[in-house]
């Protein structure tokens, strides 16, 4: 299965909506006292304690069930109460290949893969916070030591100095992405890219793109950033971004190839252990610090298995 992170669109007017996920207010779960009667003889049991827990309550505007998130010490369970019951999955931590995280204005979403699942979550990017925890254990980032500006070392930051001018944003970007005591092997910057547009009497009405894109590899994670996928008008401003995590240890293979488009002519392949592919594009004659992060991959998985 193909994921290609990066697409081209037609600028198209969308007439903006309010998104399910700011309707409704998620919360943590504290005790059994708390459990909604409908999850109660789901809810996971066993000697491990009381899980770190959120619900997500139903939003009856879009006919969305309830939904809850139990995070144990090695693995996460969600569940759904749908008409008839409530279906009820199980996700090893150690089984978990990948984990995006999206935020545009208010809307916010996580999506966990697995070799054979996956599931979306929405919320209002006011509560983001509440799912932090879910998303540093699946990186297997230690929840006391969460990312923090002013908790990654100097040295590290500084490797994105390039960005500082290129673009703040993806500056930013780039420290929020970073764990405490990560080493940044390499990252590449490529900005957004002009494909094609259609003229009115000479003006431009609409655009076709490739949105801009970061890529970080550090020793323990492939980290690909990059602008959301919603359809706007041109000129218009985006106001969020996409992370998707990759475990080194998930990864299994990370090529780069000649593409023929004289606009985007370097292809970033990448094979994770489950079949599963990403695909990130760059322009050699305007993407940043392109060569060093080819020489960091190669030197990085050079010795992946067959």
């Amino acid at each position: 299965m193909t994921s290609n992170i990066l697409r081209s669109h037609w600028f198209t007017y969308k007439r903006a909506e309010s998104k399910p996920s700011t309707r409704v207010f998620p919360k943590i779960l504290s005790s059994y006292d708390e459990i909604p009667a409908s999850f109660l003889a789901n809810f996971p049991g066993g000697d491990a304690g009381f899980p770190y827990t959120v619900l997500i309550p139903a939003d009856l505007q879009e006919n969305l069930y309830p939904q809850m998130f139990c995070l144990y010490e090695d693995q996460l369970v969600t569940l759904e109460a749908v008409q008839g019951g409530v279906k009820t999955e199980e996700y090893a931590l150690s089984s978990i290949t990948s984990v995006e995280h999206g935020s545009v204005l208010l809307h916010s979403w996580m999506t966990i893969y697995s070799a054979s699942r996956r599931k979306t979550f929405h919320f209002s990017a006011t509560d983001t916070w509440l799912f932090t925890p879910i998303l540093n254990a699946i990186r297997g980032i230690n929840n006391e030591q969460a990312p923090d500006y002013s908790t990654v070392r100097p040295e590290e930051i500084a490797k994105f100095g390039y960005l500082w001018k290129e673009n703040i944003k993806y500056f930013n970007y780039a420290k929020q992405s970073l764990p405490p005591n990560a080493s940044v092997l390499g990252s590449v910057y490529q900005g957004e890219i002009s494909l094609s547009k259609l003229n009115f009497f000479k003006k431009p009405v609409f655009s076709a793109y490739l949105s801009a894109r970061l890529a970080i590899l550090t020793d323990r994670e492939l980290v690909l950033i990059k602008e959301s996928e919603e359809i706007r008008q041109a000129h218009d401003t985006s106001y969020g971004g996409v992370f998707s995590y990759l475990s080194r240890e998930k990864i299994h293979s990370v090529e780069f190839e000649t593409s023929n488009d004289s606009k985007i002519d370097c292809v970033m392949n990448i094979r994770l252990l489950d079949g599963k592919y990403y695909q990130f594009q760059f322009s050699t004659a305007t993407a940043l610090e392109l060569d060093a992060f080819k020489q960091a991959c190669a030197q990085s998985f050079a010795s992946s298995p067959s």
